[in-house]
């Protein structure tokens, strides 16, 4: 059997353009198989971040800019997860101030009720006071009066006694 050069040549060229074909499927299908690896990531840190589900973290076999991806990515999931419990914790402790305000606040408008009416029982007890005043004052001036005018009539009566005895 005689193989020509030209016949080699075909033969080399088809080799190489089957190998390279080869070469470019594998590329592909690695590129495939990664990519799908990083969407596939991506869709579960989706279905995630949709559910708020800061529990749960992202795995991952590879070793790659995926495996650091995803570690960013629970990172930042972690990061996300202590500021909400910082904010409930924040929202709890200024419900729990509300409602000591609001008790505290209770407190001071039942006192000033309370308060209230003390001084309006006290000012009903001045006014009585002073009536009372007033009315002792004008009884005062009344006995006064008719003390003086007992002795008034004691001294008349003293005198007519004593002109009685003189004469």
């Amino acid at each position: 059997i005689t193989i020509t050069i030209s016949e080699t040549k075909n033969s080399s060229n088809y080799t190489l353009a089957i190998l390279l074909t080869l070469l470019l499927t594998s590329i592909f299908i690695a590129f495939y198989l990664v990519m799908r690896n990083i969407i596939n990531s991506l869709k579960n840190v989706k279905k995630q971040m949709k559910t708020l589900d800061l529990q749960n973290r992202l795995h991952t076999k590879s070793n790659d800019e995926t495996a650091e991806m995803v570690a960013a990515i629970n990172e930042f999931t972690e990061r996300v997860k202590n500021l909400v419990l910082e904010l409930y914790s924040s929202f709890h402790a200024s419900k729990q101030q509300g409602v000591t305000l609001s008790d505290t606040a209770q407190y001071v408008s039942r006192s000033v009720h309370e308060q209230n009416k003390i001084i309006a029982l006290a000012q009903k007890n001045i006014k009585t006071a002073s009536s009372t005043s007033e009315t002792a004052k004008t009884r005062s001036l009344n006995a006064s009066q008719s003390m003086q005018e007992n002795i008034h009539q004691l001294a008349t009566l003293e005198n007519s006694i004593e002109n009685t005895t003189h004469t």
